[in-house]
């Protein structure tokens, strides 16, 4: 009888140990097989050692705990991992407590045993969930009336690529300003030297853009969804090129989904997640390496990525966002069915973290405090940071350039760069400065505040283009707008190729000049050149009747 309750206190305890071992487990092995990062390194052994032995120390624990301090702590457990795992927000929190409550209550020394082929379950689908695939893409075979005689459009996002007037008054600004000329004068390109976004958030940015809309418009809003994803629910720019034959091909990041506004003509939609775990592999040091894959892996779940910031754990925050694929599929598809088509791709870079040297290549030696743009509420810092900052910010930008210089000139060889449509620009600023335009900052911010938050990159090129700088003041909504007309003009023979693209309204009131602060609802309205220095102190003299309605 000692033996059999013996071997029963055993397999109990083995049972309950494999329960929680694939409880934890499977977070992390579906981060990884999401994320495309080698399962056997020494980084992710020492991740599932972690794992094993607090699995062991629980086990010992739960076996001596009373059955009702158990159930709690059990369903306590199953909360946090499935917090990781599926981001919950609050109230899925209490949904998943209360379940697993019920059921660890009800279940009681069944529990675990039951639970074993359920998590075996989701770790084998979370293993088939990984599967590399182009979602929504179609094989050629199956692509049907696609216009031959359709012009490619490539249209490339640069985040947070900032406008050539408005970089920072550092002497090396001046440098990056010659080089940023020179790249767009080796290549043909109309640039709008003083291009601004009215946000600087890009999920406000693009929705307004993309739109064509001036003011700030609830109908334009993003759904949320899982609180950090954002689906653009129309999309002026997509649909006035479906109208003229153009496909689609969408390289999107996983925050913010353009596939599902204009899906009738969709080819190809490929999404990226971020931050770019891949990149961790370059950093030498284990602890290092160890801190950001963990660190990712936790802020999964929006509420612990909550609860760090609160605490000002900016844990992972120096992990760059920048995935190099996005440029190498997009370069592939353009050279292998360009005719016909519009690609659109959103490139997290020059985004921060700043990781990436001028050449491409990683640089996880720094600072984490300088590597980043900002840490939302960090205290005022001394301006050598902001230099230092702008400084690596400045190697992104070089590293944006390289990576176009790669597609342009590749694009060259195959003849197809002469003829083709391309649009580059930025969504925002760099963000790099002592303040974010937020409401509750609206006393504080400068003119090279404004600047670093909403000026931005916009720059054109149509067939046989040539070189000019156009350093008028204007919005992306108003560029993307007049943009969109030249496209379907050309496309359908009404116009031959432009020198340039051409800015022309009748509504006076979008080329009126002023930016949306955040924080407030409506979104507080400023009446500004940005690019005006001479306007100092701009908050204090702001009535609230200049807030948009």
């Amino acid at each position: 009888m000692i033996k059999k309750a013996h071997s029963d206190n055993l397999q109990k305890s083995f049972v309950i140990f494999l329960f929680y071992f694939l409880l934890f487990v499977y977070p992390l092995m579906s981060f990884l097989w999401r994320r495309t990062y080698p399962l056997f390194t020494v980084e992710t052994a020492v991740l599932f050692l972690v794992i094993l032995f607090f699995c062991i120390l629980l086990t010992v624990i739960l076996t001596n705990l009373r059955s009702t301090v158990a159930t709690v702590l059990s369903a306590l457990l199953i909360i946090i991992s499935f917090m990781v795992q599926f981001n919950f927000l609050l109230e899925g929190v209490v949904l998943c407590a209360a379940i697993s409550w019920v059921l660890a209550w009800r279940l009681k020394a069944n529990f675990h045993l039951y639970g074993l082929p359920i998590l075996a379950a989701l770790i084998l689908g979370a293993l088939f969930d990984s599967f590399e695939y182009d979602s929504g893409s179609r094989p050629i075979a199956e692509i049907e009336n696609v216009d031959s005689e359709l012009t490619p459009v490539i249209h490339i996002l640069l985040d947070a690529f900032s406008g050539i007037d408005g970089l920072p008054p550092y002497p090396a600004s001046e440098v990056m300003k010659d080089e940023l000329h020179t790249f767009f004068d080796n290549y043909g390109f109309q640039v709008f030297s003083r291009a601004y976004s009215r946000h600087w958030r890009t999920e406000d940015s693009l929705c307004s853009a993309m739109n064509f809309i001036n003011e700030h418009s609830y109908e334009c809003a993003m759904k949320v969804s899982n609180r950090r994803a954002h689906i653009l629910k129309s999309n002026a720019l997509f649909e006035s090129l479906e109208k003229v034959g153009y496909r689609i091909n969408v390289y999107q990041t996983g925050h913010l989904n353009f596939c599902q506004s204009n899906p009738d003509k969709l080819d190809r939609c490929w999404t990226y997640t971020h931050p770019y775990v891949g990149s961790i592999r370059q950093v030498h040091d284990l602890q290092l390496r160890l801190g950001n894959l963990a660190g990712v892996l936790l802020r999964q779940s929006t509420l612990l990525a909550d609860m760090f910031q609160s605490r000002n754990w900016f844990v992972d925050m120096g992990v760059t966002n920048h995935d190099p694929r996005v440029f190498s599929n997009l370069q592939r598809d353009i050279l292998n069915e360009p005719n016909g088509r519009y690609f659109f791709a959103h490139v997290l870079l020059p985004h921060g973290p700043f990781a990436y040297l001028l050449d491409c290549s990683l640089n996880y030696e720094t600072d984490r405090m300088i590597r980043t743009p900002y840490a939302v509420d960090e205290p005022i810092r001394d301006d050598l940071v902001y230099e230092a900052r702008t400084g690596m910010y400045f190697e992104q930008m070089e590293c944006s350039l390289l990576s176009l210089r790669k597609i342009f000139d590749n694009m060259k060889r195959s003849g197809l760069f002469e003829r083709s449509i391309i649009v580059v620009h930025g969504d925002h600023g760099s963000l790099i400065g002592k303040y974010l335009a937020t409401h509750r900052n609206l006393k504080k911010l400068t003119p090279t505040d404004y600047r670093s938050n909403f000026s931005t990159l916009f720059a054109v090129k149509f067939p046989f283009g040539k070189f000019q700088v156009d350093d008028r003041v204007l919005s992306l909504d108003v560029l993307l707008e007049a943009f969109s007309i030249a496209v379907q003009d050309y496309a359908t023979g009404q116009k031959a190729a432009p020198s340039g693209l051409q800015i022309l309204t009748d509504d006076h009131a979008k080329l009126d000049k002023y930016v949306f602060l955040t924080g407030t609802l409506p979104l507080y309205r400023v009446d500004i050149n940005i690019f005006d220095s001479s306007e100092t102190n701009v908050g204090e003299n702001v009535p609230n009747s200049l807030q948009s309605r």
